[in-house]
């Protein structure tokens, strides 16, 4: 600084003053240069100091200063929080709640003008107030919240275990259900439709909320913010466009996208499924072939009762077998094929369907699979009385399975289908699926069988009443060809039918009913005999509970229906002698009449026989029944058809006495060239998973989708440059005028500012409770701040 400035002299001054100015200056001067030696001085010093004591000073005035931060910062808490505590006090006790009134406690003696005019002064710069109160760090705009954005990614990878379902779903499609990773596709299947609402809900939603801040801050109508901000739910997605009346096409996109919602649960839940697999093998069967079983020329005692009890079995057996499709032993029962001509017209490959099928179908899953794998037309012209079936015999054509063909393994060889052996069907499953082998549903078969059967056309009358039987024949007349049970029952054979013959054989039935006593009628019926012979179509729905599904008349060439095989024309009878085949009807027949035994029969009524024509149910106790039947009364159908049961009956008896009680093999002695085999095939059904593609496909493609939905979410989040405030209620407040509260930075998020407002206590009310019109905001009560409820017979602005 200038000694001049410092000294002014003023101009007039005399020459004493100059000179006692000049003799100031020059000790000023003097002074001045030894302070500047002594500066040189000191600088040389400091300069000289060592590095460790400059870096000692500088470590003490680090902690010195960030001693002065902390206590700041300590302060500032303490201010804040004694604050909000005044804030809480003040709107706790500044209230008078009163119905006429509403004032404050203290009014620190100031005029009501006063208040009013101070109240809209603070109203007016309020806001500014507020902006200006806050004195904390400042914070720059957002830079990466990467936090935010690695918690979005980790949300958008939740969806990827639907698309993992889904691969892995395809990835075993056809395979057996029972596996231990089906099971658990399916576990996850049954929990998708809970899971799936959520996480498409949580990605949509933070979606619609991180797209409409990105809109925000670069500049959006408010009607595209309430329509994001309102489509984060499905309901609200549909309602949002009605309460803002404004339905156009982004509304109604983002509505569609949320109906993927609901369909997306769904699909993720139907994509698999368990299926019914078939696999489908040739299998041998082997059968009694009746069209070869020659009879048995035998009378011998020991032959005889097995026969016989072969025969009083099938009489005894119940209703269900005598009327089933299969007998007490189950072996498969042949419908009578005259009967359903009767009842229904042929299909175009000429079968009649017994209408069994239909019975089966109701428990079957693939009824067009099913018509396949019986290779029998489906369009016969069938009536209401289709279902009524008679059998040819009481007992049944026994079978067998065989060897199936199964596919070669690696390494492994065929197995012959023509092999005369059986297999197990545990077996068969073992080398089919392994250890799945005890996932079998089930299992079904089908083969045609040939057979033929003998059918009566018999004509009944009464011929004539008598108390008398003594001269009805007794014993057997080979001559005539009479046989009899030597009780009033007899059977009489044509025994001049022959091989060249064209004419069926006359066989005539006589039975007397008087036994009881008394007048009795005479049954005589007459007869004729031939042979039918059939293709049967067998289905079996389980193992070995078989039944016949079509029948239609053979395809082969066969002998004259006139002829049976009563008259020799099986082998080795084709080339016998006359004499021996015209033993053959009566070997048969005096066997079949004396089959039930007298010592079975009542004196005084039927035979078991003759009874079975009149009660089928129950032969054996009709006979000891002292009621006169008359067998003519009977009909001639009826009549017929028992007549031909009981015939093939025995006759089925007699050629195979041993297989057709159950004990079928293919050694039977006696038996072993009685045998047929035929192709067929065996069906398997196992359960598999079952994805279906299209379902797959779409559940893939939103999953996708909702992928990269949190993708974007991650990317919006991580360049969001504000605070986050579209979420939280207390951000409506922000720079409130009527929020006495401390403003905070303006870069807080809602969360934040919620927390820490979190105690402070606010209202919707009349901030201008001594207007004569009020006015409807949200401010914090308080003695600075009346916040009056609002009132019904007040208006507001």
């Amino acid at each position: 600084m200038s000694f001049h400035k410092i000294f002014p002299i003023p101009p007039s001054s005399s020459c004493k003053y100059r000179a006692i100015k000049y003799s100031i200056l020059t000790r000023w001067r003097m002074q001045h240069d030894a302070e500047k030696d002594l500066k040189s001085k000191l600088r040389c010093h400091v300069e000289s100091c060592s590095s460790h004591l400059v870096l000692a000073f500088l470590r003490s005035l680090y902690r010195v200063l960030q001693k002065a931060v902390d206590g700041a910062l300590v302060t500032m808490d303490r201010r804040r929080r004694a604050q909000s505590v005044k804030s809480l006090a003040e709107s706790q006790k500044g209230l008078v709640k009163s119905s006429n009134n509403y004032r404050l406690d203290s009014l620190d003696g100031r005029s009501e003008k006063g208040i009013k005019t101070s109240t809209r002064a603070k109203e007016v710069c309020g806001s500014r107030e507020d902006m200006d109160a806050y004195k904390g760090a400042t914070q720059s705009a957002n830079g990466r919240n990467w936090g935010a954005a690695l918690f979005d990614i980790f949300i958008s990878a939740l969806v990827l275990y639907f698309a993992a379902f889904g691969f892995l779903a395809y990835a075993q499609d056809g395979t057996m259900a029972s596996l231990p990773l089906n099971q658990i596709i399916f576990k996850m299947a049954g929990f998708n439709p809970t899971i799936f609402p959520i996480i498409f809900t949580l990605i949509v939603a933070k979606f619609m909320k991180a797209w409409a801040q990105f809109k925000l801050e670069r500049g959006a109508t408010i009607g595209t913010l309430e329509h994001l901000l309102g489509g984060r739910s499905f309901v609200a997605a549909f309602l949002t466009p009605l309460k803002h009346r404004s339905v156009g096409l982004f509304a109604i996109a983002v509505f569609l996208f949320w109906c993927l919602d609901p369909v997306g649960g769904q699909l993720s839940l139907k994509t698999v499924s368990k299926d019914a697999n078939y696999t489908t093998i040739a299998t041998n069967f082997h059968y009694v072939d009746f069209n070869d079983s020659p009879f048995q020329l035998t009378n011998e005692s020991n032959r005889l009762a097995s026969i016989n009890s072969a025969f009083t079995t099938a009489l005894f057996s119940p209703a269900t077998a005598k009327n089933g499709s299969q007998d007490l032993f189950g072996s498969v029962q042949i419908p009578l094929l005259e009967v359903l001509k009767r009842n229904q017209k042929a299909d175009s490959a000429g079968w009649y369907r017994t209408g069994r099928l239909v019975e089966l179908n109701a428990t079957s899953k693939a009824l067009a699979k099913l018509e396949d794998f019986l290779n029998v037309p489906n369009d016969a012209d069938v009536d209401d009385h289709a279902n009524i079936l008679v059998y040819a015999s009481l007992t049944g054509i026994p079978f067998l399975r065989g060897i199936p063909v199964i596919p070669p393994g690696p390494g492994a060889a065929n197995t012959s289908a023509t092999d005369n052996v059986t297999m197990p069907l545990s077996t068969l499953y073992e080398q089919l699926f392994g250890a799945q082998s005890g996932e079998v549903v089930h299992t079904e078969s089908q083969f045609n069988i040939e057979t033929s059967y003998f059918y009566l056309d018999c004509k009944t009358s009464l011929d004539g009443k008598t108390s008398d039987a003594s001269d009805f024949p007794q014993g057997i007349n080979k001559q005539q060809g009479i046989v009899s049970n030597g009780h009033q029952f007899s059977v009489q054979y044509d025994t001049n039918h022959t091989l060249n013959s064209t004419a069926p054989q006359t066989i005539e039935l006589t039975s007397w009913s008087g036994h009881s006593g008394g007048s009795g009628d005479i049954t005589k019926a007459s007869c004729g005999l031939s042979t039918t012979y059939v293709e049967a179509s067998v289905y079996c729905i389980s193992g070995n509970n078989c039944s016949v599904q079509a029948v239609r008349a053979s395809l082969l060439d066969h002998p004259s229906s006139s002829l049976s095989q009563l008259d020799g024309i099986t082998p080795p009878f084709n080339d016998s002698s006359l004499s021996v085949r015209q033993s053959i009807p009566q070997l048969f027949f005096s066997g079949f009449i004396t089959a039930t035994g007298n010592s079975t029969q009542n004196p005084t009524g039927l035979s078991p026989i003759e009874c079975y024509f009149v009660h089928p149910e129950n032969p054996y106790q009709c006979s000891f029944d002292n009621t006169p039947y008359s067998l003519h009364n009977l009909g001639d159908e009826l009549f017929s058809h028992r007549f031909t049961q009981l015939l093939n009956t025995y006759w089925m008896d007699n050629v195979a006495q041993f297989s057709v009680t159950g004990n079928f093999t293919l050694n039977n002695i006696y038996e072993d060239s009685l045998h047929s085999t035929v192709p067929g095939q065996t069906r398997i059904e196992t359960q598999v998973l079952r994805c279906h593609t299209t379902l797959m496909v779409i559940l893939e493609t939103i999953s996708i989708i909702l992928f990269f939905l949190g993708l974007a979410t991650a990317y919006l989040d991580a360049t969001r440059r504000g605070p986050d405030i579209l979420d939280d209620f207390v951000s409506v407040l922000r720079h409130s005028p009527y929020m006495h509260v401390e403003a905070g930075s303006s870069m807080e998020d809602g969360c934040d500012k919620a927390h820490r407002l979190r105690n402070t206590l606010i209202r919707m009310g009349d901030v201008r409770p001594d207007d004569p019109f009020g006015y409807v905001a949200i401010g914090t009560p308080s003695e600075r701040q009346p916040v009056r409820v609002l009132q019904h017979d007040r208006s507001y602005r």
